[in-house]
Parts: structure tokens; C-alpha cells; sequence
């Protein structure tokens, strides 16, 4: 029933526990959730960047919070762990404790025996000296006869010794006999009766001879016992003699002996009083040290107490002038913060003028800069593409019929290789693939301002390039001013470590920043309430270190070549469409300008749940299919551009030679397996 009891107790107390935690994890949840409302709020998810951000700062939030439940959990269960070892330790030294106080009082119940058998001993000793003379004596004559059986056994051993030999000896012949008559027997049949006969006489002459050899040696025995008998009763009456003798000279020992011992035992005696009056005294001294070390505990624990308590005293009267301290001083920043908010309220109408002034100035200096800057960017852009040209003409892939490999040959050294330079080459259909990995069809001389002008024309949504006019003229300057500042963002450093690429830019501090040192300088209560904009090159989602290549259409995700061919090479994932992430970001840039134009008051949640979302979505939608159709045509392209000709045989129509960025080295690949090999 105990049992049952107990049972059903540890079952509530589980149930309790469970019930418990599940309400702490529910309740983080909401915190994380009311997190991630609070950062939409401050840092509203209208970027690409931004909505990836928030993606892996949301997991990462709820695996920190699950791993701060899971070490609150393992912490508890220390704690009950060290519980439990503490009051092992203490039932060990109780038992301890208690081993010790019972030894102690077997030593004392040992002690008190041990000198009461003494005593015992002692009035023993005299009796049991005389009854070990008598023994001693006693011993003497049995020592006498245990000689003469000594002697008797000696002689009974040799003659049984003498016997068995002689029986060894026998057995011997008699083994012989048998070997001969075995050898016989199988030889000669027709003499078996003779020879029958032979053995019968031969075993009678043995048994005589035995007799014979028996009598001789009881008759021999029989002498020498009544010799052994003679020499016993010489012996006895010799020992009788020594033994009176010997008895005389003890007794007058034992006179002697008899005084010393009264003497001996009379100083013991003494001795012994005086070793116990002595052990009685040290006892009573040590009692009486003992009661004055309780007496001096007592009193210095006494005084430690009233010194605690006094300084408790003192410490509750400071912690009481503190808040005193503290509420005066809150009230003393209260004022003075109504005087301040009056003064800035009367100077408001000043700093706005001036601020008018500043940003008029400001808007006056970045047009004049900007023009400068992009006289002297396109004149950078052109002698670098023209480098780039140059270099990529230097070497020219050929097909090798007898590798079945690609190979490039250098038009001005001669030199060939087998893996794609770093310099960039031409290919074998007339384009260039540049140092930086792009492909482009190669220009004349005089194409260069063309080739300038087609990278700086962006994209639009409905595949159009839409005209300048003259009414957009201050809207297209502003958004070429953002594009410029986003792509001089992307290669910038941390201002603090300056070793990893900046992530964030601070709006207050005007700084760009890493994720680990943006944390770090932004811990305090000031800064915390900062807002920072996402910069930077964009990561792949998968091995989150090298830049994003391409954006996929049906994954949503950024991805860089290697991890894109890899995860999209079998499955479903094998259809899936892709652009550049170039076009990408132009795509979503122009969206964003659109979204900007439709906004109106209404907050992005109201948004969300209005019915022009729905619109917008399905217009975003058709968009993303329209651009699925032009990445499949680009992918298309793509594959006929990098395909190895095809070859008669069925076993090699479906590979082709691909370029790796990372490495630069060619490597194969198979589109029915989906295999992929370096050689």
C-alpha cells in the first residue's frame, strides 16, 4: 500500500514538473515572438537582405532559448546531484562518527579486561610453574619412549623396505616370464602343454623359495627383539638414577627462585598504583580543559553574533540613505529635465531653419561631387573592362581530340595549359570570359563606350528599358545615388576589427559594422535603441562564406555556383529556374521603387491583411514566372555555351565540361546521374 502511495506521489510531482516546463517553453515562445514583432517594428523587413536576416536571427534566437532551457534543466539536475552526494558524505561521517565512539568504548572494555586477566595471570603463575615441572617431567619420560618406538618403527621400515624390494624383484621375473611366455605361445603351439608344465615346477620352486626366505627372517626378528628388550631395562634403571638426581637439585632451585619472585612482585605492585593514580589525574585535567575551551567557544560565537548583527545594522542604515540619495536625484534630473525640454522647445523654430540651410548646402556639394565621381568612375570602368579584354585575348581555348579535353594555347608566349587561366580567355564561339567569371561577347576597338553603356542600363519589371524623360529626371539621380552608395557598401570593412566585411550600418552612428562587433558597441542602453540597415554582398544560404551567384526562383534562396550545382543537380531540384544575382537585385530594386510609389499611411501590418496585398502578390507572382522564362532561356544558353561536343557514342552523350569559380579548374558533369568528375 506504501508503496502504491509513493508511486502515485512521484507520478503528481513528474506530472507537476512536465506541466511546469511546458508552460516556461510556452512562455519563451511568446517572449521570442514579441521580439520579433518589436524588431519588424523598429527594422521593418522591406529588403532581401533584411528578411534573410531576420530568417537566421529568429532560429538562432529559439535554439538559444531551447539551449538556455536545456542548461537550466542540467543545471538543476547538478544541483540535485551535489544534494545527494552531500548527504552521502554526511551519513559517511555519521557512521564514522559512530564507528569511532564504539571503538572507543571497546578500547576501554579491552583495557579494563586486559589488566584484570593480568592480575589473574599472576596469582596463576606460581600454580602453573609446578604443574609445568610435573609436565616437564612427564615429558622426559615419554620422550624416553618415543625413542625406543622411534628405534622399533626405524628397523620395521627397513625390513619393510627390504620386502618390497624383494617383491619389485620377483614381480620383475615374474613379468619376464609372462614377456617369454608370450613370445612363445604365438610361435610354438604344439609345445603349449610342455611348456604348461615347465611353468607349473617353475612357479612351485618360487613359493619354496619364498618360505624358505620368509622363515629366516621372523626367526632373524624374533633374536633381535629379545636383544632390544635387554638394552630397555639397562636404559630404565639408568634414567631412573639421572631422573632422583635431577629432582633433588630443582627443588633446591625453586627455594631460591620462590624469594626472588615475592620480591619482584611486591615492586610491581607499587609501580603499577603509581601508574594508575597518575592516568586518574591526567583524566581529571583533561576534563577540566575541556569544560574551560566549551566556556571560551560559547562566549567568542556570542560576540561574533552581536558583530554581524550590528553590522547588518549599519548596512540596512546605508541602503536606506542610498534610496533616500537616489529618489532626491531622480527628482533633481526630473527638473532639470522640464528646464532643458523648455529651452529646446524655444529654439526649435532656429535649428530648423539652420537645419533647411545644412541640407540645402549638403544637396548643393553631392551633385557637383557626384558628377565629378562619375566622370571618373566611367573613365576607371572603361580602362579596366579594356584590360580585361586584352587579357581574356591572350589565351584561346582549343578541343584536344586525343585527351577529349579543353586546352588553352597563349597567342604571345606560345604556352599552353590544361586548366583555365586566371586571366581570363576566349572561347571557342567568339565570347570572352573575364578575370572576374563573366561572359561577354567580344567587342571591337571602338565598342567599349557601347559595352559601358549596356552595363549601366538597369532592367525593368516588364522586360522594357524604360526612356529618361524629363519629368523623372530628379527621381532617377536619387535612385542612381542609393545603387552607388548600396555597391560601395558591398565592399566595405568593419571600422572596428577591420579584418571581416562589414554586415550592418548604424543610422545614428553613420558606421558599418559586423555582425560580432555591431553586438558588442551596441550593448549599452543608449546605443541599444539604434537602427541599421543591412549591407554588404549577399551570402550563400548554404555554406553562409562565399558570395551569392545566383538567386533561385522556386527556393527563394541566394546561392553561390558550387553549392547551386550541387543541390540542384538531382531530384526536382534539377528544374528549378535561376537568375543572375546581379538581375536579381535590380529586379528587387525596381520593386521596391514601385512599392514606395503605392505606399500609402497605412502601416505594413494593416497592409498585409488588406486586400491589396492580394493584388500585389499575384502581380509579383506573374512577374516571378515572366523572369522563370527568361532565366530557363539564360540557362539554356548558358548550357550550350559550356557543353563538350557531343560524341557518337551513347556513353558520352550526356556529359559536359563545366568551369569551377572557386578554382578555376574544369571539371565534368553528368546530366542523366548527376555525377560530376575532375578527370
Amino acid at each position: 500500500m506504501k508503496k502504491d502511495t509513493k508511486t502515485a506521489e512521484g507520478g503528481d510531482v513528474l506530472r507537476k514538473e512536465l506541466e511546469s516546463a511546458l508552460y516556461s517553453v510556452q512562455h519563451l515562445t511568446r517572449l521570442v515572438k514579441d521580439d520579433i514583432c518589436w524588431a519588424q517594428k523598429i527594422c521593418p523587413a522591406s529588403e532581401l537582405r533584411t528578411t534573410l536576416y531576420f530568417k537566421r536571427w529568429g532560429r538562432e534566437k529559439v535554439e538559444n532559448i531551447f539551449r538556455r532551457l536545456l542548461y537550466n534543466l542540467q543545471g538543476v539536475a547538478m544541483q540535485r546531484w551535489k544534494q545527494a552526494v552531500a548527504y552521502e558524505k554526511q551519513q559517511e561521517k555519521m557512521q564514522a562518527y559512530l564507528l569511532y565512539k564504539g571503538s572507543k568504548k571497546l578500547d576501554t572494555f579491552l583495557s579494563n579486561w586486559s589488566q584484570r586477566k593480568l592480575r589473574q595471570a599472576w596469582t596463576k603463575w606460581w600454580s602453573d610453574v609446578a604443574h609445568e615441572k610435573s609436565l616437564e617431567r612427564s615429558a622426559l619420560e615419554l620422550n624416553s619412549i618415543l625413542i625406543m618406538q622411534r628405534a622399533w618403527r626405524g628397523y620395521h621400515a627397513r625390513m619393510f623396505v627390504y620386502l618390497v624390494k624383494k617383491q619389485k624383484l620377483i614381480a620383475l621375473q615374474a613379468a619376464a616370464a609372462i614377456k617369454m611366455q608370450r613370445m612363445f605361445r604365438g610361435g610354438i603351439a604344439r609345445k603349449f602343454f610342455k611348456l604348461k608344465r615347465i611353468d607349473q615346477h617353475r612357479q612351485t620352486m618360487v613359493t619354496r623359495i619364498q618360505a624358505l626366505a620368509r622363515g629366516y627372517i621372523a626367526r632373524k626378528l624374533a633374536k633381535w627383539m629379545q636383544t632390544q628388550r635387554k638394552m630397555h631395562l639397562a636404559a630404565s634403571r639408568v634414567q631412573a638414577l639421572y631422573r632422583g638426581r635431577k629432582a633433588r637439585r630443582e627443588v633446591e632451585i625453586r627455594r631460591r627462585t620462590q624469594h626472588l619472585t615475592k620480591a619482584a612482585v611486591l615492586i610491581q605492585r607499587r609501580y603499577r598504583g603509581r601508574l594508575g593514580r597518575a592516568a586518574f589525574i591526567r583524566r581529571w585535567l583533561d576534563r577540566i580543559r575541556n569544560i574551560a575551551a566549551t566556556k571560551i567557544q560559547s562566549m567568542a560565537r556570542g560576540k561574533r553574533a552581536r558583530r554581524i548583527v550590528a553590522n547588518l545594522r549599519e548596512e540596512d542604515r546605508k541602503q536606506r540613505a542610498i534610496r533616500h540619495a537616489a529618489a532626491t536625484n531622480i527628482q533633481r534630473v526630473y527638473r532639470g529635465h522640464r528646464a532643458r525640454l523648455s529651452t529646446e522647445l524655444k529654439l526649435l523654430a532656429l535649428r530648423e531653419r539652420n537645419r533647411m540651410y545644412a541640407q540645402a548646402a549638403t544637396k548643393i556639394q553631392k551633385m557637383v561631387r557626384k558628377r565629378q565621381a562619375n566622370r571618373r568612375v566611367d573613365q576607371l570602368r572603361q580602362e579596366r573592362i579594356a584590360q580585361l579584354v586584352l587579357q581574356a585575348r591572350t589565351w584561346v581555348e582549343y578541343w584536344n581530340e586525343d585527351a577529349a579535353k579543353w586546352f588553352y594555347y597563349n597567342q604571345e608566349t606560345g604556352e599552353s595549359l590544361w586548366a583555365p587561366p586566371a586571366t581570363g580567355y576566349t572561347k571557342v564561339d567568339g565570347k570572352l570570359v573575364l578575370q572576374d567569371g563573366k561572359i561577354i561577347d567580344d567587342p571591337s576597338d571602338d565598342d567599349f563606350a557601347a559595352i559601358l553603356a549596356a552595363r549601366k542600363m538597369l532592367p525593368s519589371l516588364n522586360g522594357r528599358h524604360g526612356a529618361s524623360t524629363d519629368t523623372d529626371t530628379k527621381n532617377h539621380s536619387e535612385e542612381e545615388d542609393e545603387e552607388e552608395d548600396e555597391d560601395e557598401d558591398e565592399d566595405k570593412l568593419c571600422v572596428e576589427c577591420e579584418e571581416e566585411d562589414a554586415r550592418r550600418k548604424c543610422a545614428q552612428c553613420e558606421d558599418v559594422f559586423c555582425d560580432a562587433c555591431y553586438e558588442k558597441l551596441h550593448n549599452s542602453a543608449k546605443r541599444e535603441k539604434h537602427t541599421w540597415r543591412a549591407i554588404g554582398f549577399l551570402r550563400c544560404i548554404e555554406c553562409e562564406t562565399m558570395r551569392a551567384t545566383r538567386w533561385c526562383n522556386i527556393c527563394q534562396d541566394p546561392y553561390c555556383l558550387g553549392c547551386f550545382t550541387i543541390i540542384h543537380s538531382k531530384g526536382n531540384k534539377a528544374t528549378h529556374e535561376w537568375v543572375d544575382m546581379a538581375e536579381f537585385k535590380k529586379a528587387a530594386r525596381n520593386k521596391q521603387k514601385m512599392a514606395k510609389e503605392e505606399e500609402n499611411s497605412q502601416t505594413y501590418d494593416t497592409f498585409v491583411q488588406s486586400n491589396e496585398y492580394q493584388y500585389v502578390t499575384e502581380y509579383a507572382m506573374q512577374e516571378a514566372a515572366r523572369e522563370a522564362q527568361e532565366a530557363q532561356a539564360y540557362a539554356q544558353a548558358y548550357a550550350q555555351a559550356y557543353a563538350v561536343p557531343t560524341v557518337t557514342t551513347d556513353d558520352y552523350g550526356t556529359w559536359m565540361t563545366l568551369v569551377d569559380e572557386s578554382s578555376g579548374q574544369t571539371y565534368y558533369y553528368n546530366s542523366l546521374t548527376g555525377e560530376s568528375r575532375w578527370a
